[in-house]
């Protein structure tokens, strides 16, 4: 750079670009783990290996197997741990949703 001051705006423009990419990393994950719950999802329904229940708003599902009914709550949890890291990186508050387990 030419003086001081583009040498600044390079720096910053570089970090700028690693924090981008980073957050594009997080988004990519987060896509391929909804793609994996949409195809798992799919295969249940095919399977009747769950049934959906909704009561006004919320809506919930409710799995005939515990293996599988552990995988949906694992997979879901990530997605919003790392939506909510990309929450806290740029600014926002984090995401927190309460966890209900219903017994039957």
């Amino acid at each position: 750079p030419s003086n001081i001051n583009l040498a600044g705006a390079e720096v910053q423009l570089v970090s700028m670009m690693s924090r981008e990419q980073r957050l594009k990393e997080k988004l990519d994950v987060v896509v391929d783990i909804l793609t994996a719950i949409r195809r798992r999802l799919k295969i249940a329904t095919k399977d009747k290996a769950f049934s959906y229940y909704q009561n006004g708003y919320d809506g919930f599902y409710c799995f005939y197997d515990r293996e599988l009914e552990e995988w949906f709550n694992s997979s879901r949890e990530e997605v919003l741990k790392i939506m909510s890291s990309i929450c806290k990186e740029i600014g926002m508050q984090e995401l927190h949703f309460p966890r209900r387990y219903y017994r039957w």
